[in-house]
């Protein structure tokens, strides 16, 4: 199952979410009027006897109605202040689970480490690198991810983890979260947050009322909120009931998946085998103390909850079940767990160079294994079948690359003066650079110097300067996964500066108004990631389930990539591959003078909330156009990958190719 597959998936579970919600709250109208009526009729007896045709001549629809509606009322209204609660994004549930934020400025050795191995997966997949929480009173082994997105998920680790897990362990467990990132569990698990909380808080209700009817002593009324109480929590425990139903019918097979997907990540069964046996021979097992555990409990790593009852409506398959299916040989007996001491902490890290403190030169080493996509093109099935897929192939380019760039680079990024002087030095920098534009070149950039010297912050302004010539000289295949390193420390700028760095990336991409796809996607990436620190998160998924009206926008996203890597003569077989791929006859390109950067950044954002089995389609036609010629440089690569990444759609590091584009067919 690809990427766009996933999520299609996804999509289809939020429907069957929708109707097991629906259900529920059938459910729990019946069963609160039942109480209603039954407590009423019952404390009104006057001597009659209680029989059924007693309980019959209390029912009434006008009261079932009202009562009905009250309820649906109450379940909604909890529904929606959760869903606001959490619009944020992720931090705002890392944070309820008592989560504290990892930077690199911590000395903790096990922090670097999980930080470097959240960096090189988030690398190697083409996603922003996830803010990293630590669960730092749980000593439990567990993990999550959550967000409604790539651009505001986090990573949620407890103490117990870093604890026991050696790295190839850790690893695995963080390639099983990133399945959930990518694939689009992590959205669902959000909204399943949302959604049920409505149904679980009248048991919530009940405990209150019980409480009010301490204050009323003996008295009749006294005795009626007793049972009023008592019966409200007996239903909020169908709630309960009905949410579990609802979280295991929607995750457990996911986690399957997400299971094989970490194989497929690190292409080792070991990691996450391991850890799932740590789990279960270490005493504490997964379960958190935190409260918020019970709403999140299906977004875990492992079981988070103790199941008294029964593992029927687990929201994780039993731990030996998941381990047989990563080793079918296993004995089925867990071993005592123990934490690493101080020795084996520090054996987790040797070899990490960010860590161990090696030198490395300022110049970007050029032996690193290099995307060699020069020598043959992908086809676009290729591409897009790629997308939300990774293996270690990949993980060992996202290693190589955070050994080659200038480590002085690295340091910069990691903080948030550094990270905002990196996305100025790159929209800078990438300028044409050939000997008849580079007078002009240089009188622009010392426009935009000039223009930066008034409007930032004087530490940001002289870091940009500091690392202006080394974002210069970087390759342009180092420049995107840099970015997703700087991305994180971008949220802790003053919320001051946002607006700030908003205007002052326009200006340097509106400059002289040329449009540079690298440089426009570059600014759309950073003001995306930011929106979802500063404003809200983008829970939007899917607007257009149909390419027919979009097809403007479609003419003008494809233009612009025409115009920039195809030659004339080529347009006649790009339109026919744009009819063949998305049904839409007579499609006009037009000039690169009829194109303005406010026309094609609209185009991205109307596309961006495409249905993905069509967005699908619109990155292979984006593919088909770029390597139209059969060659596809670096360049060409980041720019696509900048432009799907634009379109809600990370694509991995390319590691080689694997035989000639189609120019025919699909």
């Amino acid at each position: 199952m690809n990427f766009f597959q996933s999520q299609a998936k996804a999509r289809s579970q939020t429907k069957k979410l929708i109707l097991l919600f629906a259900l529920a709250v059938f459910s729990l109208i019946v069963l609160t009027n039942f109480l209603f009526m039954g407590l009423n009729g019952y404390l009104n007896l006057e001597g009659q006897p209680f029989t059924v045709d007693y309980i019959k001549n209390q029912f009434d629809w006008q009261v079932f109605g009202v009562i009905g509606a009250l309820v649906f009322v109450f379940i909604l209204v909890g529904s929606v202040y959760k869903t606001v609660a959490i619009s944020s994004g992720g931090k705002v549930v890392a944070e309820s689970l008592g989560g504290t934020l990892v930077t690199h400025s911590s000395d903790n050795l096990q922090y670097k480490i999980l930080l470097n191995v959240v960096e090189e997966m988030a690398i190697a997949s083409g996603t922003p690198v996830p803010q990293v929480y630590v669960l730092q009173k749980e000593a439990a082994i567990n993990a999550f991810a959550a967000g409604f997105s790539t651009d505001d998920a986090v990573i949620g680790v407890t103490q117990g983890a870093l604890d026991c897990f050696n790295r190839e362990e850790l690893q695995g467990v963080i390639a099983h979260e990133f399945s959930h990132v990518v694939h689009g569990d992590m959205r669902l698990n959000m909204r399943l947050m949302g959604i049920l909380h409505g149904i679980l808080l009248i048991g919530l209700l009940g405990y209150f009322i019980m409480r009010a009817s301490a204050f009323k002593g003996r008295s009749k009324d006294g005795s009626k909120l007793v049972f009023l109480g008592l019966g409200l929590i007996v239903i909020g425990y169908g709630g309960t009931f009905f949410g579990n139903a609802i979280k295991a019918s929607v995750s457990r097979q996911r986690e399957y998946l997400a299971d094989a997907s970490a194989v497929q990540f690190t292409r080792d069964n070991q990691g996450i085998a391991n850890a799932l046996k740590k789990i279960g021979g270490y005493k504490p097992g997964s379960k958190l103390d935190a409260a918020e555990a019970q709403s999140m409990s299906h977004a875990f790593f492992s079981n988070a909850l103790t199941n008294k009852v029964t593992s029927l409506f687990s929201t994780h398959p039993p731990l030996g079940k998941r381990i047989k299916q990563l080793q079918p040989n296993w004995s089925g007996k867990f071993e005592n767990t123990r934490v690493l001491d101080n020795a084996q902490i520090s054996a987790n890290a040797a070899g990490i160079s960010q860590l161990i403190g090696s030198s490395r030169s300022h110049k970007a080493e050029q032996q690193v294994p290099k995307q060699n996509i020069s020598k043959g093109v992908k086809s676009h099935l290729a591409f897009t079948a790629g997308i939300g897929q990774i293996d270690q192939s990949q993980l060992d380019l996202a290693k190589a690359y955070l050994q080659a760039i200038p480590e002085s680079l690295i340091a910069a990024v990691r903080t948030p003066t550094g990270a905002q002087a990196y996305v100025y030095a790159l929209l800078l920098t990438d300028k044409p650079h050939d000997k008849k534009e580079g007078m002009q070149d240089d009188a622009v950039i010392g426009k935009q110097w000039q223009y930066l010297s008034t409007y930032l912050p004087t530490e940001v302004y002289c870091t940009t300067r500091d690392i202006g010539d080394l974002v210069y000289d970087l390759p342009i295949e180092y420049r995107l996964p840099l970015l997703e390193i700087a991305l994180p420390q971008l949220r802790q700028i003053p919320s001051l500066r946002y607006e700030g760095m908003l205007e002052q990336m326009r200006y340097l991409v509106f400059f002289n108004n040329t449009l540079s796809i690298f440089e426009w996607s570059i600014t759309n990436i950073v003001a995306q990631y930011l929106k979802t620190e500063f404003e809200t998160a983008d829970t939007r998924q899917v607007k257009y389930l149909s390419i027919d009206a979009l097809r403007k926008h479609i003419e003008t996203m494809l233009s612009v990539l025409v115009n920039e890597f195809c030659e004339p003569s080529q347009h006649p077989i790009i339109l026919n591959k744009a009819e063949h791929l998305l049904y839409l006859r007579n499609l006009q390109l037009r000039e690169q003078a009829q194109v303005s950067i406010e026309d094609f950044a609209g185009a991205v954002s109307v596309l961006r909330v495409l249905a993905f089995d069509v967005k699908e389609k619109v990155i292979q036609l984006c593919v088909f156009a770029v390597t139209q010629d059969n060659e596809y440089s670096p360049q060409e690569h980041e720019v696509l990958r900048a432009v799907a990444e634009c379109l809600g759609c990370s694509m991995p590091l390319d590691t080689g190719p694997v035989g000639k584009k189609e120019i025919k067919g699909s």
